[in-house]
């Protein structure tokens, strides 16, 4: 019989079930959740073992990566490069011997046993190469940007469209500071508008076409009387064009599509110059109201989209000022705007009248736009709707509340532009003023010195801003100073349609990752940058003539110059003072910088002002005023080489390096009276044999430690017949740390027993250092070095006996270099085995291929990364298919107990029922 004290019980169970999608067993008495976890039991386990065997498969790729990382440590100490004297590659690895040079003229290495017979008896001359550091300013020495006190954000600046002549597709592209010149007509109608703005874009596009080979001449933009865009074809007659893809913003506005062609012309449809603006309200729009004797401040929410339809933008701008007085609990029930549909604007309080309310301040865009700034200054409580003017940007907004890092000669300061200043940098030209004031507290004024004429710029300001025409600009009257406009806290400031219109990083100087096109504002204004006949930017260096596009920067054009061959010279460009130099790379007295300007082109002019020429007899002439010159000549060294200087004969040579009979010589300077026959520079001769015994005993101590460690794992078993399997969560969570690391330990060992990959690394290894090197017909154990015998434990470790390998390395060292850096040695045979096993180009190594590398960047498509990832995938489909059975089990369990709990409430009722 159900007992009545069950009522209470039923009736918590029921208010359970209605919040709760599981049921304890509180009326069964069952334990339901255990119950659950034995019957899903079967798949718990596949879980379970498909985690084990992912973490079998993580030890492994370990284990496999630890010989990597051994081989990897071994490659780069002994087989960084053929070259390097630190390479067991390179014979100079093996010298035995060493140069004493105890002079301060010049250094030397190489051949110790020559260079004991050597002496110098002098040196008249370094070798020199022909060269100029021009004194030609090359930039304008100032960081200049357009700087506006209100302006339209474009939507297309940098956007592109694709057009397909003759069946090859050509991007042409706006600039990224691509802006819209202003009406100089107060009473333009807005069909004039919609021509202006048209026209601007197509005539940009048209400019870029006649820069593009294969569509210049062939195809142009026009638009027509009214005011819709063509895009005809003036080239073959054959040809088809066609307008392939583009941006959309700037396609709508032009009134084209993608995908439209023509064999003539391409007629565009109605334009849409709203989508060429930004449709945002700028970030952290304000409106300052007072209410009644009290402030409070209506705030617009950051990038709040405004309708490009007049219509819809009206009603959308009544929407939006209706959702931020909402939005503010102090203003929600004081303030009401209502906007027209002819756009008249009007605030007032929530009675609906005037008295007692005033706008008092609060962001441009919405006093301008909304109409309420007069012209006097004054701000009203009504106005008349403008969306151009509410989706501009205005200097003093733009820059209120962010701070602009400076530098001059690397030291930083920081302008901070205050809220509360803001009516001090709304103008340009008071924000020049501003930013002048800021400056000099921060760098103050020149002490003493000259400009780059000459003249004295004492208690001059050593950071200086100016606006004039239009420009904000930066500059320093000292010549050798250098100022960047480093960066903003804030963005909309830089950048060239930032508040500033200046790139962050810009300087007074150069820069040199600038297009030709981009660079020639900040070009030395005495000569700007013209083009050769064809278009092209050509200059010749050395009879070898360069052309260039104005779209490749200044790096490049130094880098293919400096790259070739045949101009033979190096341009540099000093940062300090803002010149260029050129010097020959090689030829001594032969060498030669000549350099001339293409057809009519002047890139030679823009960036050296004055080349060097020469006379009649081929000499360059001196010109101080516009360049230092740098003549060429020859090293000459007197030198014996039997130890007799009364023998001693000239050498000449192109370069200060060079090597006489295997001594590599470096001229540092010309000897003096300390130098002559009677006192020469002599060498001596140091024996190293114990350093070298030492380094190729470290070489046999490293290659025994790699041995060891892949044979280790090769004949690794596991310390008893018990297995010792991966832990599962449910296992960890019942055991200490300590049990935790003792049966992993165990659980590793054995993992690689009898591999086939690492021991076969050990035989190669083995093979490489061991086996007979065919071309000398001899082996390692004849100079000391073999494996120890009759100690198989060791497993191919090798051992030296310390007095054999001195002897060969005193007796016979170039046998020794010999027996490893000849094309069949030892070295470059062990080369061959770690390349087979750990190389990552042309196809990867053995154990790279197994196992992968650890933080590589490279994609990782080892077996053992993709046994992981698949028995990854295999454990996610069991967990999903767990919990669905989980589910299933909790929800009849669930049922059961509604089921108990409302045959409880039954036999309560039936009992109560009964007692009355």
């Amino acid at each position: 019989m159900i007992s009545t004290t069950s009522s209470s019980l039923a009736s918590s169970l029921n208010a359970t079930s209605s919040s709760s999608k599981r049921l304890s067993g509180l009326v069964s008495g069952l334990d339901t959740d255990t119950l659950v976890k034995q019957l899903t039991s079967g798949t718990q386990s596949k879980i379970d073992k498909q985690g084990q065997l992912k973490q079998i498969a993580l030890w492994r790729q370990q284990s496999y990566r630890e010989a990597t990382k051994a081989l990897q440590e071994f490659q780069s100490k002994y087989f960084s490069s053929a070259t390097s004297s630190s390479s067991i590659l390179n014979a100079s690895f093996f010298n035995s011997t060493s140069i004493n040079n105890s002079s301060s003229f010049l250094n030397v290495s190489g051949s110790a046993s020559a260079a004991k017979n050597m002496v110098v008896t002098g040196i008249s001359q370094l070798a020199q190469q022909a060269g100029f550091s021009s004194k030609y300013r090359v930039s304008n020495d100032i960081i200049s940007g357009a700087v506006q006190e209100v302006w339209s954000p474009s939507n297309v600046a940098g956007n592109n469209i694709t057009v397909n002549y003759d069946g090859k597709d050509y991007e042409i592209d706006l600039a990224g500071d691509f802006t819209f010149p202003e009406s100089t007509d107060p009473d333009e109608s807005p069909e004039e508008l919609n021509k202006r703005l048209v026209t601007s874009v197509t005539d940009a596009l048209n400019s870029k076409i006649t820069k593009t080979d294969g569509l210049a001449g062939n195809v142009i933009f026009d638009v027509t009387s009214d005011g819709k865009v063509t895009l005809t074809k003036t080239g073959s007659a054959t040809a088809d064009i066609k307008i392939t893809s583009g941006s959309d913003s700037l396609l709508k506005g032009l009134g084209l599509a993608k995908d439209t062609s023509g064999s003539t012309v391409i007629n565009g449809g109605d334009t849409n110059t709203d989508s060429f603006f930004k449709n945002t309200l700028t970030s952290g729009s304000t409106l300052d109201v007072t209410i009644d004797g009290n402030a409070y401040t209506l705030s617009i929410p950051a990038d709040t989209a405004i309708s490009s339809d007049i219509t819809l933008g009206t009603k959308s701008v009544q929407t939006v000022l209706e959702e931020a007085i909402r939005s503010n609990s102090d203003l929600k029930d004081k303030l009401k705007v209502t906007v027209g549909t002819d756009g008249a604007v009007s605030f007032t309080k929530a009675d609906g009248t005037t008295d007692g309310l005033s706008i008092t301040g609060g962001s441009q865009n919405l006093l301008q736009g909304l109409g309420l700034k007069q012209g006097d200054g004054s701000i009203t409580t009504s106005g008349t709707y403008s969306r151009e003017k509410l989706v501009s940007s205005y200097l003093g907004d733009s820059l209120s509340g962010s701070t602009l890092t400076v530098s001059l000669d690397g030291v930083d300061k920081y302008i901070t532009f205050k809220e509360s200043e803001k009516a001090d940098y709304s103008t340009p030209a008071d924000l020049a003023t501003y930013i002048q004031k800021a400056l000099t507290a921060s760098y103050g004024k020149v002490t003493s010195g000259k400009d780059v004429n000459g003249n004295d710029i004492t208690g001059q300001d050593k950071f200086q801003v100016k606006f004039e025409n239009g420009q904000l600009s930066f500059s320093t009257p000292v010549p050798t100073s250098v100022i960047a406009i480093e960066s903003s806290d804030a963005s909309g400031v830089l950048g060239k349609n930032g508040a500033l219109g200046i790139y962050a990083g810009e300087t007074n100087r150069i820069n040199t990752n600038k297009s030709l096109e981009d660079v020639q504002e900040n070009l030395n204004s005495t000569t700007p940058l013209a083009a050769s006949s064809d278009g092209t930017y050509g200059i010749t260096i050395n009879d070898k003539t360069f052309t260039f596009k104005n779209t490749d920067t200044i790096d490049t054009i130094l880098k293919t110059i400096n790259n070739d061959s045949q101009a033979n010279v190096t341009i540099s460009y000093s940062n300090i003072n803002n010149t260029f130099s050129v010097t020959a790379k090689n030829g001594g007295s032969g060498s030669r910088v000549d350099i001339a300007n293409v057809d009519g082109g002047n890139l030679a002019t823009v960036l050296f002002g004055t080349v060097p020429q020469k006379d009649g007899n081929g000499n360059y002439i001196e010109n101080a005023s516009a360049y230092s010159l740098q003549k060429p000549q020859d090293a000459k060294m007197t030198i014996s080489f039997d130890g007799n200087a009364a023998n001693a004969i000239e050498i000449t040579r192109t370069e200060n390096k060079f090597t006489l009979d295997g001594v590599d010589f470096e001229l540092l300077s010309k000897t003096d009276t300390t130098v002559s026959s009677s006192t020469p520079i002599k060498f001596s001769v140091n024996n190293k044999t114990d350093d070298l015994y030492t380094k190729i005993k470290g070489f046999v101590d490293d290659y025994n430690a790699i041995i060891k460690l892949a044979n280790d794992k090769v004949s690794e078993r596991k310390d008893t017949d018990e297995t010792y399997d991966p832990l599962t969560d449910a296992q960890r969570e019942e055991m200490s740390e300590s049990e935790i690391t003792n049966w992993e330990t165990k659980a590793k060992k054995g993992l690689l027993q009898g591999d086939s990959i690492l021991n076969n690394l050990s035989l190669d290894l083995r093979a490489s250092m061991t086996d007979q090197v065919a071309s000398m017909k001899t082996a390692l154990y004849e100079i000391g070095i073999a494996t120890k015998a009759n100690d198989y434990s060791a497993n191919g470790q090798l051992t030296i006996d310390e007095d054999k390998l001195k002897a060969a390395l005193n007796n016979d060292p170039d046998k020794v270099a010999a027996l490893f850096t000849s094309e069949d040695g030892i070295a470059y045979r062990m080369q061959d085995v770690i390349n087979k096993n750990i190389k990552t180009t042309g196809g990867d190594g053995i154990l790279i291929a197994k196992a992968g590398l650890e933080n590589s960047t490279k994609v990782d498509n080892s077996t053992l990364t993709q046994a992981v990832t698949d028995y990854n995938t295999k454990i996610k489909e069991l967990k999903t298919l767990l919990a669905t059975q989980q589910e299933q089990y909790y929800a009849k369990f669930t049922r059961m107990e509604q089921y108990l709990s409302n045959m409880n409430s039954q036999a309560a009722l039936f009992q109560t029922n009964t007692s009355s």
